[in-house]
């Protein structure tokens, strides 16, 4: 049998320090990083979750009155009259609208609209938030794809600033995170890893998993730090583990 190899290996190094950073093109606002980006002449919520994914992001999460005032002041700011946010809505209660990042239902703080969420298909659930005008920072559920212009303002985690681990190089940043790439033999996985203080790839957000994916958009395949330890031949179902301990 053929050894299998490693095409890209992520290694995981903990930063710590006191300052944050967002990455090139990103502002801090609040301690998250945002960009926008322009309205397309046709809304399309997809497309707009995508741009983020390929920045290793998602699209805005809205917790707080704070966050809601503070995002809608910087997409204005931007250039911005309305913009796709980080939440869908699967029913005309907010109990039954969620964020994109898996994280729960916004059913703790919302600001939709009077008569918001509506909706009648499963088309018509995305949600964007208003930036100017008297309804500035509310949000409505809308189709997925309109023909209303719709912009859309990414969110990253901020990273810590640390020199010593800035001056490494082959760095990415993620949530105070570095990953560095290798390649090699799987046999070889940890003992590499280990050498430079870091230890194989695991993933314990959906956010992290698309940081993961829009750092290598380009590649066929990574290696996770994920073994098998178990093994139901009656079910063909596996279970796995992280390498790392985290479960």
């Amino acid at each position: 049998m053929k050894s299998l190899i490693i095409l890209f290996s992520l290694i995981l190094l903990h930063v710590s320090g006191q300052s944050l950073k967002c990455p090139d093109g990103y502002t801090m606002v609040l301690n998250k990083c945002l960009q926008a980006y322009p309205a397309l002449t046709r809304g399309n919520h997809s497309a707009a979750e995508e741009t983020c994914r390929q920045d290793g992001g998602t699209l805005a999460s809205i917790r707080s009155v704070i966050e809601n005032r503070a995002t809608s002041v910087f997409a204005s700011n931007n250039n911005l009259d309305k913009f796709w946010i980080g939440t869908f809505c699967f029913g005309n209660d907010t109990s039954k609208c969620v964020y994109d990042d898996n994280s729960g239902s916004v059913s703790d703080y919302n600001s939709f609209a009077a008569g918001m969420p509506l909706v009648t298909g499963i088309i018509d659930g995305c949600v964007y938030m208003l930036a100017t005008g008297p309804q500035a920072g509310r949000w409505v559920s809308s189709k997925c794809k309109t023909d209303e212009a719709v912009g859309s303002v990414c969110e990253l985690p901020a990273f810590v600033d640390n020199p010593g681990y800035l001056q490494r190089s082959g760095c990415s940043y993620f949530d105070g995170y570095c990953y560095i790439r290798r390649s090699g033999p799987v046999s070889t996985m940890a003992s590499t890893c280990s050498q430079i203080k870091g230890f194989p790839l695991s993933i314990r957000s959906k956010r992290e998993n698309d940081f993961i994916y829009g750092l290598n958009s380009n590649f066929n395949d990574i290696l996770l730090g994920a073994t098998r330890i178990a093994y139901d031949e009656n079910k063909s179902i596996s279970k796995y583990a992280w390498m790392d301990g985290a479960g």
